[in-house]
């Protein structure tokens, strides 16, 4: 129990310190800002910082990073062997250029591809389980036309 104790005191210190150390806002932010967050949302932050929640976003984050990279990669070895965009992840499995595994997000939900004004757009559902929203993250390839 004292062990708990001391992590939540130590989490609650770091959160503050690194509050701290961030610029200062003007009225108008601060006015913002205040409307945005409540005191619950410090509650869960000083939580998450005890129960090592932040370190598994930031684990996601990191996952996230590779993935994007994989698929970029699968992308460019594409257009270097194919001479042409794929357009779909479909595409890239078939393909193997891209593993099964590549097609799902860091939370384990699948990717959307889709051709939309000449890209390859591929995005991710996100936290949230909801494509099109803030979470999501999106890659876009422009469409090269096949060279002959």
């Amino acid at each position: 129990m004292k062990i708990f104790l001391v992590m939540i005191a130590l989490a609650a210190l770091g959160y503050y310190i690194f509050a701290l150390q961030m610029p200062k806002q003007t009225e108008e932010e601060q006015k913002k800002s205040k409307q945005r967050r409540t005191m619950a949302d410090d509650v869960n932050d000083v939580a998450g910082y005890a129960t090592g929640y932040t370190q598994v976003y930031a684990g996601q984050n990191a996952k996230a990073t590779i993935k994007k990279t994989s698929i970029q990669r699968g992308v460019t070895n594409f257009e270097a062997m194919e001479q042409r965009t794929p357009t779909s992840l479909s595409e890239l499995v078939q393909k193997s250029y891209l593993s099964k595994a590549d097609t799902k997000d860091e939370w384990n939900r699948p990717l959307k591809s889709e051709v939309k004004d000449r890209k390859l757009i591929i995005r991710s559902m996100g936290r949230d389980r909801k494509y099109n929203t803030s979470d999501d993250w999106v890659l876009e390839f422009p469409i090269k036309s096949v060279r002959r």
